[in-house]
């Protein structure tokens, strides 16, 4: 006659399931809904039940017939339970870093920098981190760098809702959210972010009262390059509507262009994946674009810094990749055949032509004027500067060496 507990495994995903048919989806949460009902009446059979999930459900919607429900997700005390310190790594998996250090022939120091590199980040307090457990151990079984987590199953809802809502910025720069953010989670009127942490695809890099000491601020990113490289690629793929491989086909190409600095063959790149967008999620402003081309900077493998702050301005966009240094400036305008409806095609592609023209030297001209180099200067970097232009649909690119550094 003793109590017995209860372990409850993924109780959200007959509704996560079905986050693409919301009608199921809501017709499973009554399901749940009366499940848990039961548990309440056999309360003095239970010592106590622990529940696991992706996603944070109203305790309204679900979890109404159970009393003193605590979500522990983001207390501090338990913020090392679901992966590996990197303490732990070091102790318990040295003899598989030495075996993986002489098959990357690096370092061990350097080895371990590269595994934190792809598997670590995870956190829920923004002071302790964790590596993904599953990742490590697949990493250290089949000896190779990959997204190990992502080749068991496709974040396609992930993808379909950051689509649906045009949301790539929050891939590409960390932001603040409340901790009341948290606090729910409801399948009518889905918040992508929110989304977007719970199913671990953003983790919390930092945490901070907010200046008047009334709520909790957390600063949320995207925690290693496993998520980084998988999520966005999976993302261009489903905006491009183009198989996985292409995508990464393409991704391989357009690195080789930007790092032998060939600024034709990327802009033609370029042009060939924007042109498999559909019409319909192309954006009207600089911002949609700019985040685009931090879309695929990201998924090419190179780590942008977006809209850097400078003493005399921000730069748009700017990478090192190896001995390279590449300062890009991103400028947009609208399509002389988007504002009039009745204009002669010939003369809007030359008029456009002119304009891309104009934007590009506009864009080039920005970077030297307020010379964003300079802050490059000494490291023995080549130093590159690259002009994107946007017109309407149409895309071009110009990129020019500095001779003097």
């Amino acid at each position: 006659k003793q109590q017995v507990v209860i372990l409850v495994d993924e109780y959200d995903k007959p509704i996560i399931d079905h986050l693409n048919d919301l009608e199921k989806a809501d017709k499973n949460r009554a399901i749940l809904h009366d499940f848990y009902q039961v548990m309440k009446a056999a309360d003095e059979h239970l010592h106590f039940i622990f529940l696991t999930g992706v996603s944070k459900f109203s305790k309204v919607s679900i979890f109404s017939g159970l009393n003193n429900l605590r979500d522990i997700t983001l207390d501090a005390r338990f913020a090392t339970i679901c992966g590996y310190t990197q303490a732990e790594l070091e102790s318990y998996f040295d003899p598989h870093i030495e075996q993986m250090s002489q098959k990357e022939e690096l370092t061990k120091q350097q080895t371990i920098e590269k595994i934190k590199y792809w598997y670590d980040g995870y956190s829920w307090d923004g002071v302790n981190f964790v590596y993904n457990s599953f990742s490590t151990l697949l990493l250290f079984d089949i000896q190779e760098f990959k997204d190990h987590w992502f080749s068991t199953g496709s974040p396609t809802f992930i993808v379909n809702i950051l689509k649906e809502h045009n949301d790539v910025q929050s891939l590409m720069v960390p932001f603040q959210m409340e901790a009341t953010d948290f606090d729910s989670f409801d399948i009518q009127t889905i918040n992508p972010r929110i989304l977007m942490f719970q199913t671990g695809y953003l983790t919390v890099k930092k945490k901070e009262q907010d200046p008047f000491g009334v709520t909790m601020l957390y600063t949320l990113g995207v925690p290693n390059e496993e998520v980084n490289q998988a999520l966005t690629r999976h993302l261009l793929a489903n905006y491009a509507e183009i198989s996985l491989p292409e995508v990464n086909e393409g991704c391989r190409q357009m690195m080789r262009q930007l790092v032998s600095g060939d600024s034709q063959q990327f802009e033609r790149s370029l042009q060939a994946m924007f042109a498999r967008i559909p019409y319909q999620l192309w954006g009207n402003d600089e911002k949609y674009y700019h985040s685009m081309l931090l879309l695929w900077l990201n998924a090419l493998g190179f780590k942008p810094d977006a809209e850097m702050c400078t003493d005399k301005g921000r730069i748009d966009a700017v990478w090192t990749w190896q001995e390279r240094v590449v300062i890009a400036e991103v400028k947009y305008a609208a399509s002389d055949g988007d504002k009039d409806v009745a204009s002669d095609g010939g003369k809007d592609t030359a008029d456009n032509a002119a304009t891309i023209a104009q934007l590009l030297d506009t864009a080039l001209a920005q970077i030297r004027e307020v010379r964003y180099y300079e802050r490059y200067a000494g490291e023995n970097k080549r130093i590159a500067l690259l002009g994107v232009a946007f017109v309407g649909k149409e895309i071009a690119c110009r990129m020019e060496e500095l001779s003097n550094n």
